[in-house]
């Protein structure tokens, strides 16, 4: 739930603003969910080879 709500607004999102704010257990779970969701095609995880952050962009049915 709490990244589908992060993604909506614009179907993408820095992995830093999904994870901010969060309890580190929800944190794990969120991670864990984009992992999962980035190997059913559902999300792409990008990340410059000098970028400390990851872009998550939703290309499927998040559900």
């Amino acid at each position: 739930m709490i990244l589908l709500q992060r993604l909506r607004p614009t179907g993408k999102a820095l992995l830093s603003e999904l994870l901010s704010g969060l309890k580190p257990v929800d944190a794990a779970r969120v991670f864990l969910l984009v992992l999962f969701s980035a190997h059913s095609g559902e999300l792409v995880i990008n990340q410059d080879e000098n970028a400390e952050d990851a872009l998550i962009v939703s290309v499927g049915q998040l559900s």
